[in-house]
């Protein structure tokens, strides 16, 4: 999130209605992607009730070093 519009309560706005959303539609689990070291982001989705729960992977094939 641009963090001018951080502490305006649109990413709260935002996490309940795709949660809303996923509920209705029968999703068992939300898992939204940000970086461990992102105190902001972590701090934001721990208070919304969310969990580290393991790490990502990646690849990049566009590097074939």
């Amino acid at each position: 999130m641009d963090p001018r519009w951080r502490g305006s309560c649109l990413g709260r706005l935002t996490t309940d209605r795709v949660e809303r959303y996923a509920r209705e539609n029968g999703c068992a689990v939300l898992v939204p992607d940000a970086h461990t070291t992102n105190g902001w982001a972590r701090a934001f989705y721990e208070r919304s009730g969310f969990r580290i729960v393991g790490h990502h992977f990646v690849k990049d094939l566009r590097n074939r070093a």
